[in-house]
């Protein structure tokens, strides 16, 4: 299996995003919620920085995920979008896989958190998230109609190192660090100074 970098409108991207479209339909249809889901839904291309697909080793396509910008309150974070595998691939670590491609765009990005938006009856995809690190959040814009929804964020990297040095700072009851943290396109210097 290879997860590989492709075009938004990429055949494969767009035939594995009209398959989960199709799950997403069948699964939620009875919802009352359900009618909020096709405005809530809608993924913007200019908005995408990355779609990765996965594909078997005879080039069959069987996962895909995006991942977005957010603007607004959450401009900053980024959103990971259409994750998907089909059923009959599950259970083989090409959700693994997708995922792993996705946050490591986030890190090279250098942003404080990613967040997913998924089902509450999507049980083995809130249970895959927990499994790696996201936690649960507000349901965030576009999405609090959809009264089904579940959120979940996780923080990143940088984020984590800079609490677990403030606190360090306080509990040795003062000091100086100098860090370079980010990604390639936005590094930055982060100076914490404490006295006592």
């Amino acid at each position: 299996m290879i997860v590989q970098p492709v075009p938004f409108d990429h055949p494969d991207a767009v035939a594995l995003r009209a398959a989960q479209e199709a799950y997403g339909d069948e699964l939620y249809a009875s919802g009352p919620a359900s009618a909020h889901r096709f405005t809530s839904e809608v993924l913007d291309p200019s908005s995408v920085l990355l779609t990765v697909v996965a594909y078997d080793d005879d080039g069959r396509p069987l996962g895909h995920a995006c991942l977005r910008s957010l603007g607004g309150d959450m401009a900053g974070d980024l959103e990971i979008k259409r994750m998907f595998v089909e059923p009959d691939a599950r259970g083989n670590g090409i959700a693994d896989a997708l995922l792993a491609a996705v946050e490591q765009r986030a890190r090279d990005e250098g942003v404080p958190r990613v967040v997913i938006h998924t089902g509450d009856r999507q049980v083995a995809a809130l249970r895959f998230y927990e499994r790696h690190g996201y936690t649960p959040i507000d349901v965030f814009p576009p999405y609090e109609a959809v009264t089904y929804s579940r959120c979940f964020e996780k923080r990143s990297d940088t984020v984590s190192v800079i609490r677990a040095l403030t606190s360090a700072i306080q509990r040795t009851r003062g000091g100086v660090a100098f860090i370079l943290l980010g990604g390639r396109k936005s590094p930055q210097l982060l100076i914490f100074a404490t006295s006592f």
